[in-house]
Parts: C-alpha cells; sequence; structure tokens
C-alpha cells in the first residue's frame, strides 16, 4: 500500500489525528500536489474527497442495510457489520448534496440534488457507478416516487414548482415529459406518491391527485384537488394508506380524507408502524398518538431530527443532523450510530499537523 493509502486509511479509521480544513461545495483536493511537495515517489492524478455525512436527510432500508441521503453524499450502514460507507464524487455521484432518495425495481438508487444543483441520477450501489445523469438545470428536487414502470420527481427550477416522469422503455429509464397540477402557481411540492393509477402531489394548495395512465397530466385541469387540505408538509405512504401533515394536524386517506389528531405543534415528520400506531416528529421530539390521536407520550433527542422511516422490524429509523437515531417500539430505547466523518462541508484551509 502507497503512502497516499495510508494516509486516507489512517484518516478513515480516525487514527489520523490531524486537522484536516478542506475547501466548500464538494470538499476535494488534489492530494498530489501536497505529496509531491515533499515525497518524489507519488503518483500524479490521484484524488481523495472527504465530504461530512453526518446531516442525514432521508433514509431507506435495503436489506441489512440502511441507505441515507446526506450533505456529503451517500451513506451506507451495514447493520450486520455495525460498518459505514461512504460515498461521494469520487464514487460517481453527480452531486454530493443529496436531498432526496428511492429505489427502483433493478436496486438502483435515485438520487435528487439539494439547491442549487437540482440534479438526478440513476445510481448502482453495489458497483458504485453511475446509470444515469439527467440534468435540466433545475434547482431543487424535493421528493421521488418509483414504481415497475414509472418514475416521477418532483422539482424547483428558479420559482417553478412541476413533476418530472420518467418511464420504463427498452430496458432503461428514460425522461418523457413535466406535469403541472396547478394553475396558481405553487410555493412548494412536499411529496410525490403513486397509488395504483393516481399519482398524488402534496403542495401548498393541498393534496392534488391526478390518473397518469388514462390522462395527459402536463395540463392542470386533469388534476382533481383534495378537498380540506392546504399547507402539507409531508407525505408518507403506508401500504394503501396516504397519510399527511398539515400545520400540526394529521390526516389518512384511503377512499376517503379522515382527520386523525390535531396537536397544533410544529410538526415535520410522521408515519404508522405495521401495528397501527402514529408518530410524528419535531425538531429534537418523537411523539406517540394513541388510537384517538392525542399524544401518549413523547422522547427528547439530543440532535436535530430530519425525517424517519420504518424499518423491516417496525422500529424506526431516524435521520438527524448527527448520524442516524434508531428506535425501538418496543424498549422505547433509542441507538445512535454516526460515521467517522469531517464535521462540516464548509472549510476553507489545509494543514496537516505532526
Amino acid at each position: 500500500m502507497d503512502l497516499l493509502s495510508n494516509f486516507g486509511a489512517l484518516f478513515r479509521s480516525g487514527a489520523y489525528r490531524g486537522t484536516l480544513i478542506l475547501r466548500k461545495s464538494f470538499v476535494v483536493f488534489y492530494w498530489s500536489f501536497f505529496i509531491a511537495s515533499s515525497f518524489s515517489q507519488s503518483r500524479v492524478g490521484e484524488w481523495e474527497s472527504y465530504t461530512s455525512h453526518l446531516d442525514i436527510v432521508q433514509s431507506i432500508e435495503i436489506g441489512d442495510t440502511i441507505v441515507s441521503a446526506t450533505s456529503g453524499g451517500i451513506l451506507l450502514y451495514h447493520q450486520l457489520s455495525g460498518r459505514f460507507e461512504m460515498l461521494n464524487n469520487t464514487d460517481g455521484l453527480a452531486t454530493t448534496d443529496v436531498s432526496a432518495i428511492a429505489i427502483d425495481k433493478n436496486g438502483y438508487l435515485w438520487l435528487g440534488g439539494a439547491s442549487p444543483n437540482g440534479v438526478v441520477q440513476i445510481y448502482d450501489p453495489k458497483s458504485h457507478e453511475s446509470v444515469a445523469v439527467f440534468d435540466f438545470d433545475l434547482s431543487e428536487i424535493s421528493d421521488i416516487t418509483v414504481s415497475d414502470s414509472v418514475a416521477f420527481v418532483a422539482y424547483l427550477q428558479n420559482q417553478d414548482w412541476g413533476i418530472l416522469e420518467f418511464i420504463w422503455m427498452d430496458d432503461a429509464f428514460s425522461y418523457r415529459q413535466i406535469f403541472n397540477p396547478s394553475v396558481a402557481q405553487l410555493s412548494f411540492i412536499s411529496g410525490v406518491a403513486i397509488r395504483g393509477d393516481s399519482l398524488f402531489a402534496a403542495t401548498d394548495l393541498g393534496v392534488f391527485v391526478g390518473n397518469y395512465r388514462d390522462y395527459i397530466l402536463n395540463y392542470p385541469q386533469n388534476w382533481s384537488l383534495l378537498p380540506g387540505l392546504t399547507d402539507v408538509v409531508r407525505m408518507k405512504k403506508v401500504d394503501n394508506e396516504l397519510l399527511f401533515l398539515t400545520d400540526g394536524d394529521t390526516w389518512s386517506y384511503t377512499d376517503t380524507l379522515q382527520l386523525i389528531s390535531t396537536t397544533g405543534l410544529n410538526l415535520h415528520d410522521l408515519l404508522r408502524t405495521f401495528d397501527g400506531t402514529l408518530f410524528t416528529l419535531a425538531n429534537g421530539v418523537l411523539f406517540k398518538h394513541d388510537s384517538d390521536g392525542t399524544v401518549d407520550d413523547y422522547w427528547l433527542f439530543k440532535h436535530k431530527c430530519n425525517s424517519m422511516a420504518l424499518s423491516d422490524d417496525s422500529n424506526l429509523i431516524i435521520s438527524t443532523v448527527r448520524g442516524l437515531a434508531f428506535w425501538n417500539v418496543t424498549y422505547e430505547t433509542v441507538s445512535w450510530y454516526a460515521p467517522n466523518s469531517p464535521a462540516s462541508n464548509v472549510y476553507t484551509a489545509l494543514t496537516v499537523l505532526d
């Protein structure tokens, strides 16, 4: 193993305690410039990239691996081995600031870029290779939903919100068209979800519903609006049920819309476990609701929580600004896991100590 590989291994393992101060954005620097200044045997043209994977935006579970979108790239947590794997631009990611993530039938990840680089990428996490990149000069990607034959991506371009449609054709997903659910200008699209032949779009004006197989959803008149909802900040699909979060109120939709909880709290995420228990999330607080929707219990977390997902064993995977928190629903205990990662992506200088 050469000197450069040794140096990178020391940093990743935590054995190297020198201070590394890097540039903003991709946090990429050219190792050969530093090494060549003192060691003539180093190879020119090798790159290393150390980005911060601590701020986790969204997580999904794939087998025994938790796959997370972070402000520094993709974070893989292999639960059986307890090992973290950190992917960034040197592993083929089109952007390291990832705001949305989904998985398709091929096991490929769909990644959406945060502001100001709203690129869409299909990525193979096994081979660490890019499958496709769609760069339409978008400002931000807010959510992605994928089925066997179609995918929808909610995006912002300058001041305009819309939805991209991708279809499965010739053994690959390809871009098809743009959907516009509203005649009035939208302030945000917080989520998109597929249920049967219907596409649901959660927005500040409410939840729009359109049949994407029978109608051309480029035209707002082909969408309908669920009554009684505005400022829908989160939408979650659990089996055939859709859950909506609006200004502290929680709603359920199967065939009809039903109010299930009113808290008045500043909530930003929700989900229901397999036994029907409702959990909601505020800044650093997890709430458990009883069958009537009232808050039954709550727990304070030491870090700000961004979102949560349901694991296969019906426990909660909570994405925070400082790693992953696993909430055991049965024992009501939390376990924290964080990668050995730089604390931030914003650095302006570099020095190496003895």
